[in-house]
């Protein structure tokens, strides 16, 4: 099932709104915060299941991670909207990370 809506994404140089359309099409949840935090899966799987705002968290994460991978080429030029969506994985990396030592 493809996810037709959007992100906004704040350009922090310009202070503009740039539109990041999420239309990638849904992985399993985990797929790329597991390969990001290998050493945490246990505590990731306990936070998935206790809370809503870590899912959502997670859920936006995969999204992200899944749209730069599809539509962003790492050897390619640069793009407002490829640098506002790895931006917003580096954000969302650090509520994950900092959900993960809050849990420790």
């Amino acid at each position: 099932m493809a996810i037709s809506s959007f992100i906004y994404v704040t350009d922090l140089k310009s202070s503009l709104n740039i539109p990041f359309p999420i239309t990638a099409k849904r992985k399993i949840l985990t797929e790329h915060i597991y390969r990001k935090f290998p050493g945490h899966i246990e505590a990731i799987q306990e936070l998935l299941q206790k809370g809503p705002t870590f899912r959502e968290i997670c859920d936006d994460y995969e999204e992200v991670c899944s749209w730069v991978e599809s539509h962003c080429r790492q050897d390619g030029p640069s793009s407002k909207q490829c640098d506002g969506a790895r931006q917003l994985i580096r954000d969302l990396e650090y509520e994950i990370l900092k959900a993960l030592e809050e849990r420790l």
